[in-house]
């Protein structure tokens, strides 16, 4: 099913779906289009077994072609062995290869109808006092088609409609048409067709129970992911973000801002649990106004946040940093502990890995050693304040910054590359 498909599938739309007690067969426009790719990918997997397995059994019935109506044998080989074989396969590649909903029932409508039509055009032409059995074989065809193939109730009713005229037709071009027959096969297509419709309904509500665990569940796994008290995702989504931009084939440069709120604790202890809660949403809150596909914003615990820039040049993600602390600094939200007119500002650490070469984990530990430098030199600021710093800043730094030589940290079409 593709992607833009299922992401229009809301909990509350599967629900509504489920509650509502209606005849009709018919979702919601995004939920019958999931159902249609569901449907036609289920039929198709199956396709080409259904197809052997219908032109095996239909052309073992050669046996009792021969034992029944020996004189039309060489009619019947040319009618099931190779026009009913040809068109099978014809057909079923067709379905095969344009896959859809409507083709695919058209497809296999025309199938069926051909396997019940070719018989009784050499039937009618018989004086065999068993063409009555050819009856039986046109039921095992419905019971076959409807059941086993299992198209949806509107295709499957008009097929067995048109069925039913072909097979009284010829029966009575024949002689055989009586009450009890006309009774007995017009009792066994409504059956058949009641059995479509409950097979469809019965399709459609497991459709909505396979959609309903499987939203619910990436709602419990969104709601894991996610902080409860900012709303932004924590390390648990972080880490789920890491598998896809980690296991990339293509290396890409990722830079890593790590954010601490300044005098935090202090802040806590002043001003009490409570505000320092409402603080951290308020910050979380504008900072997340950033956020867009290339900037990624997490929570680290406790006062840390962590932004992840993708496909930015250096230029772009150190003014990012500086937008992202003028931006905390501008709520002006007041800070008792440092006196009269003092507000809460961050610090940021700049950090750059060259992915997937450099792991998640070191990117982290060298985001945090120059968080700790920003600390160090004043709060309040970006550090390091421009790229020669950063240069500068390798010999004191992790593993991701040791002097392993010039090749390993450089600028290279504008961007910043360190490696393990």
């Amino acid at each position: 099913m593709p992607q833009a498909v299922g992401s229009r599938i809301t909990i509350k739309a599967v629900e509504r779906a489920m509650a509502r007690r209606s005849w009709r067969l018919r979702f919601s426009a995004a939920l019958e289009e999931a159902f249609l790719e569901s449907y036609v990918g289920q039929r198709l997997a199956h396709a080409l077994v259904w197809c052997l397995t219908a032109m095996v059994i239909y052309d073992l019935m050669l046996v009792k072609d021969a034992l029944l109506m020996p004189e039309h044998f060489p009619a019947m080989f040319v009618m099931r062995c190779i026009v009913f074989t040809a068109a099978c396969l014809w057909l079923t590649y067709v379905k095969l290869r344009w896959r859809q909903p409507d083709l695919h029932d058209l497809l296999s409508v025309a199938i069926f109808l051909l396997a019940v039509l070719l018989p009784l055009l050499v039937m009618v032409w018989s004086d065999s006092p068993y063409r009555v059995v050819y009856q039986v074989g046109t039921v095992a065809m419905m019971i076959y088609f409807t059941l086993v193939v299992r198209l949806r109730f509107v295709p499957t009713l008009c097929a067995l409609m048109i069925a039913t005229a072909i097979q009284i037709s010829a029966t009575l071009v024949s002689g055989m048409l009586t009450m009890a027959a006309f009774v007995s096969f017009t009792t066994i297509v409504l059956c058949l067709a009641a059995s479509a419709y409950i097979l469809e309904r019965a399709e459609r509500r497991d459709f909505l129970r396979f959609w309903q665990e499987r939203l619910l569940q990436q709602s419990l796994r969104e709601e894991a992911e996610r902080d409860g008290l900012t709303g932004l995702r924590n390390r648990y989504g972080l880490a789920a973000d890491v598998i896809g931009l980690w296991q990339t084939a293509i290396p890409q440069c990722i830079f890593a801002l790590m954010i601490d709120i300044d005098h935090f604790k202090a802040f806590n202890i002043a001003e009490g649990s409570a505000r320092a809660d409402r603080c951290m949403q308020r910050i979380a809150a504008r900072l997340c106004e950033f956020a867009n596909q290339r900037v990624r914003i997490y929570r680290n615990g406790g006062d840390r946040i962590l932004v992840l820039a993708l496909d930015m040049t250096i230029d772009e993600v150190f003014g990012l940093a500086e937008q992202l602390r003028a931006a905390v600094e501008g709520l002006a939200i007041p800070h008792q502990a440092l006196g009269r007119g003092q507000v809460v500002t961050v610090s940021l650490g700049v950090a750059a890995a060259d992915a997937p070469h450099t792991s998640i984990d070191t990117l982290l530990d060298h985001a945090a050693f120059v968080l700790h430098e920003a600390k160090r030199h004043g709060r309040n600021c970006v550090w390091p304040p421009q790229l020669p710093s950063l240069l500068a800043a390798r010999a004191a730094a992790p593993v991701s910054l040791t002097s392993s030589g010039m090749e390993e940290c450089g600028v290279v079409e504008g961007r910043l590359a360190l490696r393990a």
